[in-house]
């Protein structure tokens, strides 16, 4: 239009983001938001200035070319345009499209060459570019069935189909093929208006807890809710969550490494006593065999009396004593050089030797165990797998006792939990027992 000159406002230089397309989620609920309100707003204008045209104070219609009426509505209805389509508010759509802003600018200050009808459709081919660019962008991770939808949306924008159809489109078949829970997320973010309206959908999609969910995963949940909450972005909240959970497994991996080599240092181990103990077991059988008597003191404390073990038939042994003995190294075995005194220790000798790990929390307590039972003990398969020995009275004491064990014994030790059932007491092939 003769007579106006319009210039670009912008407080700062737009940076160019490093990685434009696609938008993170953030970027395009904030483009759609202020295209929205400028929509709104220039909406708002034009019908103010219809409304103003529509009364006495506007004037006089003349009817020629140089009507003052007809010129001030004209400018006016420019200037709303031009605010609508070169606003300088940062975050806006065409911010960073400054060739784009710079050609727009232009043709506003030679309306006299171009229309306003010139400048909508160019406004609409920068957005249609803008979009496409957006929606069909391929990025590293995206599935099959993610570039597939992708290339139909680029193929409509290219045959020129009608830019709300293929929005529309885009929606319906990105809803029809995620879960029902982030289906319904997307379709409730459609209906908001600012990031307000938003925070309880990211808490509720991102945060809400389920029933499989280890206590530190509810614990994540619930940190990165309390940030939603606070007004914290959407891609904030997000890539602090994704650089935890990756530093986290890179420390399960360090952990897992440890573990291996410390296992990997222990077969090393038992690989070289094996082989120096097959290595002394055939300098065994090189060498001329003598016979040397093995003699244990019996058990009966008053007793004292020696028995020779190397005989048949020499000595009486715990079968339990030494069933545990043969799981543990530390255990000590326990001989009898009769069965009276083995009958005569035999309270005692149960109550010292077999005693259940729960102690005062045993459910026989403070009997040694269920009576008339003896044998009816047995070890923690979880413990035993880590080189520990835990003694339970009998089965039933170890159900009932189960989760207070773990609690106790276990998560001090980085035991696992995944056996319910005792490794069951049961003797030795080789021992004849004779009373229980």
């Amino acid at each position: 239009m003769e007579g106006i000159e319009y210039q670009l406002r912008s407080t700062q230089n737009p940076v160019r983001p490093r990685r434009l397309y696609p938008l993170s989620l953030d970027r395009r609920m904030q483009q759609a938001d202020l295209l929205r309100q400028s929509e709104e707003e220039l909406n708002s204008a034009l019908q103010s200035i219809e409304e103003s045209d529509s009364t006495p104070r506007a004037g006089n219609h003349t009817g020629d070319q140089n009507c003052e009426r007809c010129v001030k509505k004209e400018r006016q209805i420019t200037e709303a345009y031009y605010r609508y389509y070169l606003g300088d508010e940062p975050g806006r759509w065409d911010y960073h499209l400054l060739a784009y802003r710079e050609e727009v600018e232009r043709m506003f200050n030679e309306l006299g060459t171009c229309t306003l009808e010139d400048i909508h459709a160019r406004y609409q081919q920068e957005l249609r570019e803008h979009l496409k660019n957006d929606l069909c962008k391929v990025k590293r991770g995206d599935s099959e069935t993610v570039v597939e939808k992708k290339n139909l949306a680029l193929s409509q924008f290219d045959l020129g189909q009608d830019l709300k159809q293929i929005l529309e489109m885009h929606l319906d078949s990105i809803l029809s093929s995620t879960t029902r829970e982030a289906a319904e997320a997307i379709a409730e973010l459609q209906k908001t208006k600012t990031y307000e309206e938003r925070i309880p959908i990211y808490v509720k999609y991102y945060c809400t807890p389920s029933q499989t969910d280890t206590p530190q995963q509810k614990n994540i949940k619930a940190k990165y809710a309390r940030q939603f909450k606070a007004g914290i972005p959407h891609d904030e909240v997000l890539d602090a969550w994704k650089k935890e959970v990756i530093s986290s497994q890179k420390e399960e991996i360090l952990k897992l490494k440890h573990r291996l080599g410390e296992l990997q240092m222990a077969q090393s181990a038992h690989l070289k006593h094996k082989a120096k103990k097959a290595e002394k077991d055939q300098r065994m059988q090189d060498r001329e065999y003598v016979f040397v008597p093995k003699m244990e003191r019996c058990a009966l404390e008053k007793c004292g009396k020696e028995v020779d073990l190397s005989i048949e038939g020499g000595a009486l042994q715990c079968a339990v004593c030494d069933w545990l003995a043969a799981r543990n190294e530390k255990r000590r075995r326990f001989f009898y050089c009769c069965e009276e005194h083995a009958e005569e220790d035999f309270d005692e000798h149960d109550r010292n030797e077999h005693s259940c790990i729960m102690e005062n929390h045993c459910i026989y307590h403070p009997e040694a165990g269920p009576e008339g039972e003896t044998g009816a003990g047995g070890l923690c398969p979880d413990c035993m797998d880590e080189g520990y020995v835990s003694y339970f009275c009998s089965q039933a004491c170890y159900a009932r006792n189960l989760e207070a064990h773990r609690e106790m014994f276990h998560y001090g030790r980085e035991i696992k939990n995944a056996s319910e059932q005792l490794d069951i007491f049961r003797p030795e092939p080789d021992l004849e027992v004779i009373a229980s």
